[in-house]
């Protein structure tokens, strides 16, 4: 699992072997994803690490707070709506986290490439600094 450990590199060795470490000394794991988008892959992590895995859902519902204050913010349901209608397997899910920080050439770069390929896509996006979106 860990192939990586035998690599020259000793940053990556470290990081292998902290990581193998940490996840020996844990009685479950807990990922940030849901079992109806990576269900198999979150077997499969279950069987690789021979401990529990517990989800923590990806997409968070619009609050009344965001409708009163935000009225032509999108709604989580009708995005679902929209992928409900789609082709299965046709549509890309892109979205980053909060700890990856995209330039906005990145942005920019990744928005040609889907625009390219002519891909329908659900991104899920945080606010660039600097950028004024009003």
């Amino acid at each position: 699992m860990f192939h990586n450990m035998n690599s020259p590199d000793v940053f990556c060795k470290l990081t292998c072997h902290w990581f193998a470490a940490t996840l020996e000394g844990c009685d479950f794991v807990v990922v940030r994803s849901c079992r109806k988008f990576e269900g198999a892959y979150v077997d499969l992590l279950e069987e690789l690490y021979q401990k529990p895995i517990f989800l923590v859902s990806l997409l968070l519902g619009n609050t009344a707070k965001d409708r009163i204050n935000y009225p032509d913010l999108p709604n989580w349901s009708d995005s679902f709506k929209w992928l409900d209608k789609q082709e299965r397997k046709s549509v890309v899910f892109v979205g980053f986290g909060t700890e990856y920080k995209m330039l906005v050439k990145q942005v920019h770069e990744l928005a040609h490439g889907i625009e390219l390929f002519k891909l329908s896509f659900i991104w899920i996006l945080r606010k660039l600094e600097g950028l004024d979106i009003s």
